[in-house]
């Protein structure tokens, strides 16, 4: 292997940014319903099991987003989970009413200039 002055051992790199997943939108990751641009709905008050105004009583269920970004970057970390564990995403959309957003989830395109692809490669940045 030869290396050249502009060289990131071993491979010189394209320097092509990751891209986001998702699209940009006023809806927050955690908040999008069934498209980028849609926003979910919370749960019922009082989670539907009780009426009249909302209460903050330890039997009474808390207003949720039924969203898996929303589960896993708000929820999750009042869990206290284990390293790494808030930056699992859902993998892929399903058809029909389904719409996973994958906060921090780039498509990989930071590539050796021998081997450019084209990749299909979503992961997140690593970790020191």
């Amino acid at each position: 292997m030869s290396k050249s002055k502009n060289c990131n051992f071993p491979y010189d790199l394209t320097g092509l940014p990751d891209t986001p997943v998702d699209k940009e939108s006023e809806v927050p990751l955690e908040l999008r319903g069934d498209s980028y641009d849609t926003p979910m709905k919370p749960t019922a008050v009082n989670g539907g099991l009780y009426s009249g105004k909302p209460v903050d009583r330890a039997h009474i269920p808390k207003p949720v987003y039924a969203n898996g970004a929303y589960f896993t970057s708000v929820l999750l970390p009042e869990a206290n989970p284990p390293p790494g564990a808030v930056e699992q995403t859902i993998g892929l959309n399903r058809p029909g009413n389904n719409y996973a957003p994958a906060p921090a989830v780039s498509w990989y395109q930071n590539t050796p200039l021998e081997n450019m692809g084209p990749y299909r490669i979503k992961g997140v940045k690593g970790r020191k």
